[in-house]
């Protein structure tokens, strides 16, 4: 099956004459990881929450085009579904443009893992069936409820994750900061501001974190893990014990590995 019956095509988007706090904006509120930049039909750019987390200037002025990528990667409608979305976890993508073809550049709409997992979570596959404990990462970073946003923003730059749970010195989950929550509050421009402003400085995890955490158990379903995520439009899940204490977490990569797995009969 290829790409064609997959990809979204009414997906948000940006010119590069739109101003970066457009781009802000737009991702805060529509709560995006991710936007096409589209010029005169071509895809030119994405800009992601990196982008907006990382300006460097307050200037009123910038555009997207002074705060866009290149894109990481790029489908067709006549890619392999299977393949693009090994190669996507491969490159921990979790978004790809797609466009007419590899010569031509003209703008198609969105290929993503959420739309991989919402497919395949329908097709009665075996390793629904499976516990979560045999696909959750077990050794998982997290925060502190008096963390500061500079140490958040550091953490997900050096471990590149785009959240972490935030845990009681008893090991109880409280809550999850995630990349959207900095946006949400207004942060940019952190590794510069950390260093002079007592705001960012004062501002912890327990502040700006989204509670309650959506939560699963070890020995529950992945079909639990699935749903929840296809529900609530949410990107991981946290992993607990029956006293809310972490135990792991369970992301849409995993989700997505753990379906390749089956389909391709091997491990991914």
């Amino acid at each position: 099956m290829n790409i064609n019956y997959f990809y979204t095509k009414s997906y948000p988007t940006l010119s590069p004459k739109d101003s970066a706090t457009k781009a802000r904006a737009m991702i805060r509120d529509w709560a995006k990881r991710f936007l096409p930049v589209i010029d005169n039909g071509v895809l030119v750019g994405i800009v992601t929450r990196i982008n907006i987390l990382n300006l460097t200037s307050t200037k009123s002025n910038l555009k997207v085009s002074d705060i866009m990528d290149e894109p990481p990667l790029l489908l067709t409608p006549d890619d392999d579904v299977i393949e693009a979305t090994k190669t996507m976890i491969k490159l921990d993508e979790w978004y790809a443009g797609v466009v007419k073809s590899k010569q031509d550049m003209g703008y198609l709409g969105v290929y993503s893992l959420e739309e991989f997992i919402k497919y395949y979570s329908r097709m009665g596959l075996k390793v629904l069936s499976e516990p979560v404990s045999k696909f959750m990462t077990s050794n998982v970073i997290s925060l502190s409820p008096e963390e500061a946003v500079s140490s958040i923003w550091h953490k997900m730059l050096k471990y590149k994750y785009a959240g972490f749970p935030v845990v009681r010195k008893n090991g109880e989950v409280i809550g999850v900061v995630t990349q959207h929550d900095l946006i949400r509050y207004g942060f940019t421009r952190i590794l510069r501001e950390s260093e002079r402003s007592k705001v960012i400085k004062l501002v912890e995890a327990r502040e700006i974190m989204t509670t309650p955490p959506v939560t699963v158990f070890e020995s529950d379903k992945l079909s639990k893990v699935a749903m929840l995520m296809i529900e609530r439009d949410i990107g991981r899940v946290i992993v607990v014990d029956f006293s809310y204490r972490l135990k792991g977490i369970i992301d849409r990569e995993d989700l997505a590995r753990a379906y390749l797995g089956e389909l391709t009969g091997k491990v991914i």
